[in-house]
C-alpha cells in the first residue's frame, strides 16, 4: 500500500496503522501543487 500526502509527520504516523497490523507500508510525501513532487510520488509509489 501506499499513502501520499503534505504532512510527513502525519502520514508517518497514518502508515503505522496498517503496518502494524502486519501489511506492508510505503509512505509518499506528496505536494499536487508541485509537479516534480507529483511525479516523484508517482515513481516511488510504483
Amino acid at each position: 500500500m501506499a499513502l501520499a500526502g503534505i504532512d510527513e509527520e502525519r502520514l508517518d504516523d497514518d502508515a503505522k496503522k496498517p503496518a502494524g497490523a502486519g501489511g506492508t507500508v510505503t509512505a509518499v510525501p506528496l505536494d499536487v501543487s508541485d509537479a516534480d513532487s507529483s511525479a516523484a510520488t508517482a515513481d516511488r509509489a510504483a
